[in-house]
C-alpha cells in the first residue's frame, strides 16, 4: 500500500513539472517584459490555448508608442491582429511599460499658469508614457512621466532625440559619493522638456556638478551644473530644481551653476515656470550660471539661495544674454547682489510681471567690468549697480535706486526711479568720468553727481513736466543742451538748491550767489566754502574758477601750513582766480612760515580783480640757504608753473632777506613794478 502512494506521488510531482511556468506567475507582477493581469494570466491574452513545452512569449520591440495610425509591423505584438496599443511595452529596459489609463496634459502643465508666448490661449493636450524605473531614465526620446522617485548613481545624459519629462510631483536625486556630478546633461544639439503636472511638484535634486574647464574673466575652471547642465535646449515648465550643492572643500575652487549650467553659443535655458532654489556654488551663479548662452526667464521663480557665495544668485559671464519678461528673481538672502552681469554680458529686462529683488536685500542687479543692462519695464526693488567701464539704459520700469560709477555711463529716457540716481563716486583718470545721458520724460527723485568731471548730457529734448532735483558742487551741469534745449529754462528742468543756473556757451552752469562773469569766464566756486583736504592742505588740483565773496584767510592758526596750493604738481590744471574786491591772506601758522599762493609744477594760476582793489597780502615768504647766506623767498605767491596776472595788488609783510640782491626790482608781466621778494619765479624768463 505504501509503495502505491509513494508512486501515485511521483506520478503528480511529475506532471506538475510539465505545466507552464507562468500558470504561477503572481497576478500584477511583470516577467521579462509581460505583466499579469488579476487572473495570473499575462494582460494581453483573455486565455491561454495549449502550446509546445519550447514555445517562447512573443518579444515587444517597439521603442516608440504606437498608434492606430502608426503600428510597427515588424513588431510581433502590435502588428498582431487586435493588439491593444496602449499596453505595448516602449523601453529598452525592461521595467519600462505603458499602462492603465492614459495620463494626458499639455506640455506646460497647466493652461491656466502657462507664460510660454507660443502657446496663446491654445493648449494641445499631450499623451505621456509611464516610466517607472527607479534607478535609471529613458534613453530614447519620448513624452515620459514618472510613476515613483528616480535615484541615479551616475548623470543621466538625455537622449538624441527631443524628450519630455513631467516630474508627476516625484523627485530625480543623484547619489554618488564618490564622484560629483549633475543629475541631467542635456548634450549640444538636444532638447529636453521639464514639467510637472502635480498640485505639489517633484524636484531634481543632489547634483554637485560636472567638471569643466574654461577661462573667463571670473572664471578659470571647477564644477559646474548641480542640477542640470545644458550646452543644448533646456525647457522648464514646472517643477524644482533645488538642493544642488557643489561642495566648496577651500576657497579657491571656482564653481558655478548650482541649479542649471547653460554653457556654449549653442545652448538656450528656457523658463516659462517652476522654481530654482536652495542651489549652491562657491563662485558664481547658485540658482543659473550662463557662458556665451542665452536664458530667457518668462515665468518661475529664482529664490532661496542662502549659502555664502560670489556673484548672484543668476551669474551671465561673458557673452550671454538674459532676456527675462516675466518671473521673479528675489529673496537670495546672502547674495549681495540677485542678478550678476559680467564683461561683455547683457541683461534685458521687458515684461511688467518681472521682478528682480525685494527692497530689504542689497542690490538687484550688478553690472561689472563691460556688463550691460538695459530695463525696459518690470520692477526693480532695489539697487542697480553699474561699474566699471559698464552700461545702463532705462526706458521704462519701476526701479529703487541707480548707482553707476568708475567710468560707467546710463541713458536715462523714461521709467520711475523713486530714490534717485547717483554718478561718479568713484570715478577718476584711471576709470573714466561718468556720464547721464537724459532725454525724453523719466521719472527722477533725484540726481547726485559726485564728481566735479560728471555732466548731464541731454540727447533729447526734455517733455518731463517737474524739474527734476540735482545735487553738484558747482560747475558745468550739461552737455548738449543747447542742441535740444536752446532757449529754454533750466529751473523747469533742474533743481539745484541754491544754485542760480545760467547758460554760458551753450551749455548750463550752476551759479552761486554771488558769482559772476568777466573775460568770458564763469567765476562760479566761492573761497568762503573751501577748505582743507584730509592730509590738512589747502589744495585745488582740478580746473575750476574761483572769486572772493569776502576777505578770506587761508586757514587758522592751528593749520600746519595755511597756503594755497594750486595743483598737485603732476597733472596739468589750470584755476582762474578773482578777487573780487577783497582780501587774500593766510593765517599765522604756529608751525611754519610760507607763501600765500604756491603755484606748483604743471599748474597755471591766472589771476583777476574785476574790482581793481583787491590784495593779497600777509605772507612771510619760504626760507633757504645758500652760501652761508641765509634769504627769505615767495611771501605772496611762489610760482614753480605759470602765473599770469591780469589785476589785483600785492602787499607783503618786510621781507627778513639777508641775502645781497635785496631790493632787487623787476617788472612782472602784468605790467606793474614788484619787488623780487614779494612774487618769486623759478625761471627769470617770465620777468621781463
Amino acid at each position: 500500500m505504501k509503495k502505491r502512494l509513494f508512486a501515485a506521488f511521483v506520478s503528480l510531482c511529475l506532471i506538475v513539472s510539465m505545466l507552464p511556468t507562468m500558470a504561477f506567475a503572481e497576478a500584477g507582477v511583470q516577467y521579462s517584459g509581460i505583466v499579469t493581469g488579476a487572473s495570473g494570466l499575462c494582460e494581453r491574452h483573455t486565455e491561454h490555448t495549449a502550446t509546445p513545452s519550447d514555445a517562447q512569449p512573443e518579444e515587444y520591440t517597439c521603442k516608440t508608442l504606437c498608434t492606430e495610425e502608426e503600428i510597427n509591423g515588424d513588431c510581433p505584438v502590435c502588428s498582431a491582429e487586435g493588439a491593444e496599443l496602449d499596453m505595448v511595452f516602449v523601453g529598452v529596459a525592461p521595467v519600462s511599460v505603458r499602462s492603465g489609463s492614459a495620463h494626458t496634459h499639455p506640455v506646460c502643465g497647466s493652461s491656466g499658469s502657462c507664460t510660454d508666448p507660443d502657446h496663446g490661449t491654445e493648449h494641445t493636450d499631450v499623451t505621456w508614457t509611464e516610466w517607472n524605473g527607479t534607478t535609471s531614465l529613458p534613453d530614447s526620446g519620448g513624452n515620459y512621466y514618472l510613476t515613483g522617485n528616480v535615484t541615479l548613481s551616475e548623470t543621466w545624459e538625455a537622449p538624441s532625440e527631443e524628450t519630455s519629462l513631467c516630474l508627476n510631483g516625484y523627485s530625480i536625486t543623484y547619489e554618488n559619493s564618490s564622484d560629483q556630478g549633475s543629475v541631467i546633461r542635456v548634450p549640444s544639439g538636444v532638447t529636453l522638456t521639464i514639467t510637472d503636472c502635480a498640485d505639489t511638484p517633484g524636484k531634481i535634486t543632489g547634483g554637485t556638478g560636472t567638471e569643466t574647464r574654461y577661462n573667463t574673466s571670473i572664471l578659470s575652471g571647477g564644477h559646474f551644473g548641480g542640477g542640470i547642465y545644458v550646452k543644448g535646449i533646456l525647457n522648464l515648465y514646472n517643477g524644482s530644481i533645488e538642493g544642488n550643492h557643489i561642495p566648496s572643500t577651500d576657497g579657491m575652487r571656482y564653481d558655478g551653476g548650482g541649479g542649471v549650467f547653460v554653457n556654449g553659443k549653442e545652448a538656450y535655458f528656457n523658463m516659462y515656470g517652476g522654481i530654482i532654489q536652495d542651489n549652491a556654488a562657491y563662485t558664481a551663479g547658485a540658482g543659473v550660471l550662463c557662458y556665451k548662452s542665452q536664458f530667457n526667464m518668462y515665468g518661475g521663480e529664482i529664490t532661496g539661495h542662502k549659502n555664502p557665495g560670489y556673484d548672484g544668485a543668476v551669474c551671465l559671464d561673458e557673452g550671454s544674454t538674459m532676456t527675462m519678461t516675466g518671473g521673479t528673481v528675489a529673496g537670495n538672502t546672502d547674495y549681495r547682489e540677485q542678478i550678476y552681469i559680467s564683461k561683455d554680458a547683457k541683461l534685458i529686462v521687458d515684461g511688467s510681471s518681472a521682478v528682480i529683488a525685494e527692497e530689504s536685500e542689497e542690490y538687484a542687479i550688478h553690472a561689472f567690468n563691460g556688463g550691460k543692462v538695459e530695463i525696459r519695464n518690470g520692477s526693480i526693488g532695489s539697487e542697480v549697480v553699474i561699474l566699471q567701464q559698464s552700461e545702463l539704459i532705462v526706458s521704462g520700469g519701476q526701479i529703487l535706486k541707480i548707482r553707476v560709477s568708475r567710468g560707467s555711463n546710463m541713458a536715462v529716457s523714461g521709467g520711475k526711479v523713486s530714490k534717485g540716481i547717483s554718478l561718479g563716486s568713484d570715478d577718476s583718470e584711471y576709470w573714466g568720468w561718468g556720464t547721464i545721458m537724459l532725454s525724453e520724460a523719466p521719472e527722477i527723485s533725484g540726481i547726485t553727481l559726485m564728481n566735479p568731471k560728471n555732466v548731464i548730457t541731454v540727447t533729447g529734448q526734455l517733455t518731463y513736466l517737474s524739474p527734476i532735483p540735482v545735487t553738484k558742487s558747482g560747475g558745468v551741469l550739461t552737455s548738449g543742451w543747447s542742441a535740444y534745449m536752446d532757449g529754454a529754462a533750466a529751473e523747469n528742468y533742474f533743481n539745484c538748491g541754491d544754485y542760480e543756473l545760467q547758460q554760458l556757451n551753450g551749455e548750463i552752469h550752476l551759479v552761486e550767489p554771488g558769482a559772476h562773469e568777466h573775460g568770458g569766464i564763469l567765476f562760479d566756486k566761492d573761497m568762503q566754502s573751501f577748505t582743507e583736504d584730509q592730509y590738512g592742505y589747502y589744495v585745488i588740483d582740478a580746473d575750476s574758477n574761483y572769486y572772493l565773496s569776502n576777505n578770506y584767510t587761508i586757514g587758522d592758526t592751528a593749520s600746519f601750513d595755511p597756503t594755497l596750493f594750486i595743483g598737485d604738481g603732476t597733472d596739468e590744471v589750470t584755476v582762474n582766480l578773482c578777487l573780487n574786491g577783497y582780501e587774500l591772506t593766510r593765517a599765522d601758522s604756529q608751525y611754519v612760515d610760507g607763501s600765500i599762493i604756491v603755484v606748483r609744477e604743471n599748474a597755471t594760476l591766472n589771476l583777476y580783480d574785476c574790482k581793481s582793489t583787491g590784495t593779497i597780502t600777509g605772507g612771510t615768504g619760504r626760507t633757504g640757504e645758500k652760501n652761508g647766506n641765509t634769504y627769505s623767498y615767495g611771501g605772496g605767491i611762489l610760482v614753480y608753473g605759470t602765473l599770469n596776472m591780469y589785476g589785483g595788488n600785492h602787499h607783503w609783510k618786510q621781507c627778513q632777506c639777508r641775502w645781497r640782491r635785496r631790493g632787487v626790482w623787476r617788472r612782472c608781466i602784468c605790467g606793474r613794478w614788484q619787488c623780487f621778494h614779494h612774487v618769486w619765479w623759478q625761471h627769470y624768463k617770465q620777468f621781463r
